[in-house]
């Protein structure tokens, strides 16, 4: 009773679970995998956008030449 007088809060349960099938180097290959895949989606998307700019401002120049 005199704890929650001074505002006593319960804290939540600790726990240490032990999984069952993990691997530790697997998950570091396929975070180290990850890793390596990601940049080159970043560059070649760059590349693609600028490819759709370039060739959309070449249908409008040639639209306005005409």
């Amino acid at each position: 009773m005199l704890k929650s007088m001074f505002g006593h809060r319960p804290n939540p349960k600790k726990f240490d679970y032990q999984f069952r099938y993990y691997d530790p180097k697997k998950d570091e290959r396929k975070k180290r995998r990850i890793k390596i895949k990601r940049p080159h989606r970043k560059h070649h998307q760059g590349r693609s956008v600028l490819l759709y700019a370039l060739i959309l401002s070449f249908i409008v120049w040639l639209i306005s030449a005409l």
